[in-house]
């Protein structure tokens, strides 16, 4: 096979392939670009994820918080309820 022949054919096989989608010819210079832009991406992908995370917990340690409030508010006008009737001096009285 000539030369020739062989330049043609690999041209034919590139053609063919781009064609299809199977490759896309890039430079080393613009791939490792594109890689740095996904590192960059999926860095500040992570940073969100982290962020919102954070921020879930602290919501959900103040709705906890509250409840916890919450109960011993009632808890204790309960106990305040209860020691101003224990307290109560029963009412003398003569008949009226």
């Amino acid at each position: 096979m000539a030369q020739k022949d062989i330049d043609q054919l690999a041209e034919a096989v590139v053609q063919k392939m781009k064609e299809e989608h199977h490759a896309v010819w890039l430079d080393p210079e613009t791939h490792a670009e594109q890689h740095e832009f996904l590192k960059l991406l999926m860095e500040e992908r992570a940073e969100r994820i982290a962020r919102r995370k954070r921020i879930e917990e602290k919501i959900a340690g103040s709705i906890i918080l509250s409840g916890i409030v919450a109960v011993v508010g009632l808890i204790g006008a309960g106990v305040l309820a209860w020691f101003e009737e224990k307290l109560k001096r029963p009412e003398q009285g003569g008949g009226g």
